[in-house]
């Protein structure tokens, strides 16, 4: 008896009426250009002015690549199957609470506690490139809400899981679908829940204002700190236990505070070198085998978007399932003006120059809101990285990937339960600033790592604050 064909869990569609509107104002553009340039051509003293416009006319041709193909997705998590999921890293980056306001850092991490996904294989990492004393309080008091927010997303089947916008929304736009009318604790446990998220605001904003806290924390000290790295959890025995295993839904995610190593004298390379260092941290703490990156102030839209993302990365069926290094999700945001005469919503972006790519090999990594398989960033082929690096000597993976000994067995080992016992000098010494030094860090192990494998954009699910 031969086993069932796996389920498609996506697909994809060429807009046929629009690929043909674009054509044919290309060639209309084209045929004046042509026209205009040809007309020019014929008097020798505007010959330099027609080899100038064809210069331009070239490139306007290169331009014009995303709009000839584009393409609608669809995907159905529905189809998946839960216990075959993967584990997922969350990684969250801010760099100054003072630009960043610590209350929506938070609702963002929060937003990705709450994802619709097995809370053993998720953990969300958040990295405070400030070292700020202000964040990393308020991270703990977040995780102290989320252990009631969390569960609140879950029984309900909340739509949004960014507590700020279920809050100042209405319930039945923000309330999943089925019988939760007849739940006669739901607007008592939305009056808790909504209380709880008050204080945990009032807290975090009486700490922006304290006075003491900001002597301590000085301009110089945001650039000359040293790592820290804290494994926010429950007790053991708690929702997040050590007892919980790898089929646990009901388990709290983890969460994990990174504040690197900063020197003056020493690079930091920004974003991307943040991300290596949360990539480093988390390979001895959970290892996932994808990774979804957010920026502080792009909260998840809906609690399905790593779901959407592993209908892509998991669907046998796709053409390139196996060179598919990483979903880019287009971008929404909100508080824009009426007119947004600054076009600060990058409509033609997200809704006509990606959908284009989408149809050639993918957009391009924009930076936030994408979910990537960590294989690709450390540099490995298509392939499984698990034969690639086992079959490379340990002083050939210390020279590419740093000495760390941890992070070097983290690359021959799956994904097999998320620990929480990492010594923090491990830990530390992976978010040191030096740690880089003589490796291949930035060059072919790393986030800055230029990503030659295919790329997707599904439908929107992460949202930005515009402030």
């Amino acid at each position: 008896m031969q086993d069932a064909a796996p389920l498609q869990l996506h697909t994809v569609e060429v807009d046929q009426p629009l690929a043909a509107a674009n054509r044919l104002l290309a060639g209309l553009h084209l045929a004046l250009a042509a026209a205009a340039i040809a007309h020019r051509a014929r008097r020798p003293q505007h010959l330099t002015l027609a080899a100038a416009d064809l210069a331009l006319l070239f490139l306007w041709l290169l331009s014009q690549a995303p709009m000839l193909r584009p393409v609608s997705r669809a995907a159905f998590p529905g189809r998946l199957s839960r216990p075959a999921l993967p584990a997922v890293d969350v990684m969250v980056v801010t760099a100054d609470p003072d630009k960043e306001p610590a209350v929506k850092v938070m609702n963002t991490v929060l937003s990705a506690m709450a994802l619709d996904y097995p809370g053993a294989r998720l953990a969300v990492y958040l990295s405070d490139d400030a070292g700020s004393p202000l964040t990393l309080l308020a991270a703990r008091k977040a995780y102290a809400f989320a252990t009631a927010w969390v569960p609140f997303c879950r029984k309900y089947r909340v739509q949004c899981p960014c507590p700020d916008k279920f809050f100042s929304g209405n319930d039945d736009d923000q309330i999943g679908g089925g019988d939760h009318r007849e739940y006669d604790e739901l607007a008592d446990d939305r009056i808790r829940v909504k209380n709880m998220y008050d204080r945990f605001k009032e807290d975090v904003e009486e700490a922006m204002n304290d006075g003491a806290l900001s002597q301590i924390w000085t301009k110089a000290a945001r650039q000359d700190h040293d790592a820290h790295v804290e494994i926010i959890a429950d007790e053991p025995g708690g929702s997040n236990g050590d007892s919980g295993g790898f089929d646990d839904e009901d388990a709290m995610p983890l969460l994990v505070y990174v504040s690197r190593e900063k020197r003056p004298a020493w690079p930091h390379h920004f974003k991307a070198g943040a991300l290596n260092a949360l990539l480093r941290v988390s390979s001895l703490v959970s290892n996932a085998p994808y990774v979804l990156v957010l920026d502080c102030d792009m909260y998840c839209n809906t609690r399905s978007s790593i779901l959407e993302a592993m209908c892509f990365h998991l669907d046998s069926r796709g053409r390139h399932a196996d060179d598919l290094a990483f979903v880019q999700f287009p971008q929404m945001f909100h508080n824009l003006s009426g007119s947004d005469i600054y076009a600060n919503e990058l409509r033609s972006i997200f809704s006509t120059r990606w959908k284009g790519l989408d149809g050639l090999r993918g957009p391009i990594l924009s930076g936030t809101g994408f979910c990537v398989k960590r294989d690709a960033v450390y540099g490995a082929q298509p392939a499984s990285s698990q034969d690639q690096f086992s079959s490379m000597e340990v002083g050939e993976l210390k020279a590419r990937f740093g000495h760390s000994n941890g992070h070097v067995a983290s690359l021959r080992r799956s994904w097999s339960t998320i620990a929480r016992d990492v010594l923090p000098e491990d830990a530390t010494f992976l978010a040191s600033c030096a740690y880089e030094t003589g490796t291949k860090w930035g060059e072919e192990a790393s986030s800055e790592t230029r990503i030659h494998s295919r790329s997707i954009m599904p439908l929107p699910s992460i949202h930005g604050h515009v402030t």
